[in-house]
């Protein structure tokens, strides 16, 4: 689960990647010797590198006007559906960093508990 979690996040899968962040027994990777969340950690990269400055551009690109051509594509739909899937993005992007948490599972807790199923069953 916790190898398919990680995928999800690397390949940017992010939704289905939260999803699977709540059902992992351990959702960290350790940096020198602290752990992090690697949900927080990819939604910090993705927002910092990629979704906060796209949407940036788009903004600027839509207030700031430098010349005749720039007014004429400013008025495109196509300029207006980059910024509402930038700010989509940017949203996925904060929902990750606010919904990923550390889980706080036993391993010992929680083995003993699946032994404890299996000998009922």
């Amino acid at each position: 689960m916790e190898t398919t979690c990680f995928a999800a996040f690397i390949r940017e899968n992010m939704l289905l990647a939260t999803v699977l962040d709540s059902f992992c027994i351990n959702n960290s990777s350790y940096f020198l010797g602290r752990p992090l969340v690697f949900g927080k950690l990819m939604g910090f990269i993705s927002f910092f590198t990629q979704d906060f400055p796209q949407l940036t551009i788009h903004v600027l690109f839509k207030v700031v006007i430098i010349s005749e051509a720039q007014y004429k594509l400013k008025t495109q739909t196509l300029l207006l559906v980059g910024m509402c899937v930038s700010s989509f993005a940017v949203l996925i992007s904060l929902f990750n960093l606010v919904m990923c948490s550390q889980n706080e599972f036993d391993p010992l807790v929680l083995e003993s508990e699946l032994q404890s199923r299996r000998e009922h069953d």
